[in-house]
């Protein structure tokens, strides 16, 4: 229509924030059911993003302050040391919806995809510019495969696909002086480090972020006569040094470190200084700033061999230098989540004893605590009490690294390890170590009988709850039930109670005793204090209590009738195994009626009943020499 203009219309936007606030750190509380996961490498790249971006999205809260979409920012910032973050409140979501977002939050943004060409080209103009590229948050991997050329050509690619031939290893050596061999990423120059022209070669125009050395010592070892390297005099060591310090310090980064590796030998009763003059060099005549010195933990018994005034060697020190006071320095990216982290702040108490920012008392944003009783204090009572919260914790200066697997003259931590590995996979499987290995060397009688007892209970416990319950007594039933098709058994007689044939008594081994004398001397205190009966005593060492009286009682009279004493009769001897005068009570009166039998006869004066005793005992025994004797049994009904 003349005259008309057609308008249209903004489509109607629902809940558009109408701001955003700062709040403390402190205030806000996880997702308890937050599926995204956030390792501490990416925590670090956030952080890094953050410092040099500045905060560019604000974090996603509820009007309770749990985070619905901003968790890893928000770990980042405190590990940045910040008190306050920019918040965007939606308190209008239901719980249903605030659960859909945590997760779209995350998923919708990698439905996303790359244009492969502009990526390539934003990357490498940014390269070319100096920006380091760990800030947009790809790895290096991928970084390599990203600017990597699009097409190779076809004899590159050719070439590619064919296996690389691995030349045959001379006879003789053919890397002279000045060669430099190229392994991958890596550059190896055959060389003096003293020799200035030979560093600038070998990293051809590039700088050393970190630099690390282990130099040959003074003169405690010998060395190959045909190395050309001839052992330095300590007294003169640091002025042979003089120019690998100087080297490094041409092809260190302002912002690198350079880490020294070398420990003093001793001798004659105490350690040479030479090492120390060195690195009193490095500070006060080289100019490079002493940052910190690590204990390297390079075994846990130490190098073997005995000194007369010193202990054996189990660490070395290694030195860590810089030119400047800022450096590369990320403590997070070889951290690990704690719950009992606290902020580092100039704020916070300082320590009495000059430890820098740590201190007693509420420390950094945690010092300010919420109303008690509401929400928030409710879920950090215990971090708050002390300024302590989740985050990642810094490794300390001790460096756990073993180094002389190998060797044969140190000692042998693959051994630890080994029996660590192993004491693990016998846990697994309920093993006691020295029964699954056969290792006795960290055996003594108490840890032996310990590991045993536990392995004894998780086998009976497993016996008479599975084993019997669920595969013996089906056998046994089965049998049973064979027996009545077969007309064996009449079904009558087979399902009497009264009769009791779906009723069984196993029985099973008995263990061997750990240590029979001691564990004798156990059961008999036992006995003697109540502890356990007689009976019990005898059960658990797999005897049938009715049968030992009696053959006690059968031995005894075979042993009255030849009027024999032992030191184990109790009736005739003391503890000591002394004979009791003949007055006393506890002599048995039986050897008044053997008093009449003719002496010196032996089997030969026994009447048919005693022959037959003596024949019992003699099975008796034999039954117990091979093993038939066995542990209590218990009666499982069908």
């Amino acid at each position: 229509m003349a005259g008309c203009q057609v308008v249209a219309r903004q489509p109607e936007l629902m809940n558009i924030p109408a701001q955003i606030e700062l709040r403390r750190i402190s205030q806000l509380l996880a997702f308890a059911r937050n599926s995204r996961t956030h390792s501490e490498e990416q925590i670090a790249q956030v952080a890094a993003s953050i410092r040099e971006f500045g905060w560019t999205n604000p974090v996603l809260v509820g009007a309770d302050n749990v985070i619905i979409a901003g968790h890893a920012r928000v770990l980042a910032a405190r590990q940045l040391g910040m008190t306050e973050v920019p918040v965007i409140v939606l308190p209008h979501l239901s719980e249903l919806q605030r659960r859909a977002l945590v997760i779209a939050d995350n998923r919708l943004v990698e439905r996303g995809g790359w244009n492969d060409e502009i990526l390539r080209s934003e990357l490498s103009e940014l390269q070319a510019g100096d920006f380091d590229l760990e800030m947009v948050g790809f790895t290096d991997d991928e970084l390599k495969t990203i600017l990597a050329a699009t097409e190779p050509a076809a004899d590159e690619s050719a070439a590619g696909d064919a296996e690389e031939e691995i030349p045959e290893t001379p006879v003789k050596a053919v890397t002279r002086p000045g060669d430099i061999w190229l392994i991958g990423r890596h550059r190896l120059i055959c060389g003096d480090c003293r020799d200035s022209g030979t560093v600038v070669r070998l990293l051809d125009g590039a700088q050393a972020n970190v630099v690390i050395t282990s130099p040959p010592y003074a003169t405690q070892r010998e060395y190959d006569p045909s190395s050309g390297f001839r052992p330095v005099p300590p007294e003169q060591y640091s002025d042979w040094y003089r120019a690998v310090a100087a080297n490094v310090a041409a092809i260190l980064a302002d912002d690198g470190s350079y880490f020294l590796n070398i420990k003093a030998h001793a001798d004659e009763g105490e350690r040479n200084l030479y090492v120390m003059d060195l690195v009193l060099a490095h500070r006060r005549q080289w100019g490079w700033r002493f940052v910190d010195e690590f204990c390297w933990r390079k075994t846990d018994n130490g190098v073997p061999g005995g000194w007369g005034n010193r202990f054996k060697n189990a660490f070395e020190p290694i030195y860590h230098f810089c030119r400047q006071q800022a450096i590369k320095f990320r403590p997070q990216a070889v951290g690990h989540v704690s719950e009992d982290c606290f902020d580092y702040s100039p704020n916070n108490p300082k320590s009495t004893s000059g430890s820098g920012l740590l201190g007693t008392g509420l420390r950094g944003e945690s010092a300010s605590m919420p109303p008690k009783g509401s929400q928030a204090w409710g879920h950090m009572r215990r971090k708050l009490m002390d300024g302590r919260h989740e985050g990642i914790a810094r490794p300390s200066n001790v460096i756990e690294v073993r180094s002389e697997s190998t060797l044969g003259s140190h000692s042998a931590p693959y051994r630890e390890y080994k029996m660590t590995e192993l004491q693990g996979i016998m846990a697994g499987i309920g093993l006691p170590y020295e029964l699954g290995t056969g290792d006795m060397s960290q055996v003594n009688y108490s840890s032996w009988r310990g590991g045993m007892l536990g392995f004894r209970n998780t086998v009976e416990a497993f016996r008479w709850l599975t084993l019997i319950p669920l595969f013996a007594m089906p056998v046994w039933r089965r049998f049973i039930d064979t027996l009545v098709l077969l007309g064996k058994i009449p079904q009558t007689v087979a399902n009497d109670p009264k009769v009791g044939l779906r009723n069984v008594q196993w029985t099973a081994p008995r263990f061997e005793s750990v240590d029979p004398v001691k564990d004798a001397e156990g059961v008999l205190k036992d006995v003697r204090m109540g502890r356990k009966t007689w009976f019990e005593a005898v059960l658990e060492n797999g005897y049938d209590p009715t049968t030992q009286l009696e053959q006690i009682a059968l031995f005894n009279k075979l042993v009255d009738k030849f009027e024999i004493i032992l030191d184990t009769d109790p009736r005739n001897t003391t503890l000591r195994g002394q004979e009791q005068p003949a007055g006393t009570e506890e002599r048995t009166p039986s050897r008044k009626a053997a008093a009449g039998k003719p002496k010196g006869q032996g089997l030969a004066a026994l009447s048919e009943e005693e022959l037959g005793m003596v024949k019992d005992l003699l099975v008796a025994g034999m039954s117990r020499a091979g093993g038939s004797f066995e542990s209590p049994s218990r009666l499982y009904r069908g």
